[in-house]
């Protein structure tokens, strides 16, 4: 069994303060429809579940990037769910030869045939931001982005801007279907989020 805690973080659209009422609930994502009610009277659903092919071997890691996204994205979109923001990342593409890009890019392509309203993929490029497990592979790339990051804005980004451009999109009322925002599109969007509410 795998048990999580989710925050789910409603927000009210047509009210000047979003964001008001927060609640924390742990979750089988095995038996993620025994959860259904949770994702009732929820405008817009946030997903950045993942894990690593490290830490769950190849098998754990589609069934956590790919199969509890897609199962959580079908209950929510069940319960009435319109709009739905995933986190997947830079190079995503279904039709990889690379395991984590493939995966990404299957459970965008997935998650898409479900029609919310709005589905807003969100591609960020290396994620920085302070986490509870190390990873030399991580760390040891994070010293050549360093330098990169002065030429091109579609290196990296702080965990904190990702979720600020997230709820961008989720107020803005201008993006319908399937968008695709990468990593110069977050780093933009992210600016406005401080006018939100406003």
């Amino acid at each position: 069994m795998h048990l999580a805690c989710i925050r789910l973080l409603l927000i009210q659209k047509n009210s000047s303060i979003f964001g008001s009422l927060q609640e924390q609930a742990v979750i089988d994502f095995d038996a993620i429809e025994k959860h259904a009610d949770i994702f009732k009277d929820i405008d817009v659903g946030f997903c950045a579940l993942g894990t690593t092919r490290g830490k769950a071997g190849k098998e754990g890691f589609y069934k956590v990037d790919h199969d509890y996204v897609l199962n959580t994205a079908k209950v929510a979109r069940a319960q009435g769910v319109k709009e739905f923001i995933l986190v997947t990342s830079m190079g995503s593409n279904e039709n990889s030869w690379f395991l984590y890009p493939r995966t990404k890019g299957e459970v965008e392509r997935d998650v898409a045939a479900l029609e919310f309203d709005k589905f807003l993929i969100v591609r960020p490029g290396m994620l920085e931001g302070p986490r509870e497990e190390h990873r030399f592979g991580e760390s040891l790339a994070k010293i050549f982005v360093k330098p990169l990051k002065m030429l091109s804005n579609s290196i990296a980004i702080s965990t904190a801007d990702v979720a600020k451009a997230m709820v961008v999109g989720a107020c803005s009322s201008e993006l319908k279907g399937k968008v695709i925002w990468e990593n110069a599109t977050l780093l933009e969007k992210k600016d406005s989020f401080d006018s939100l509410g406003k």
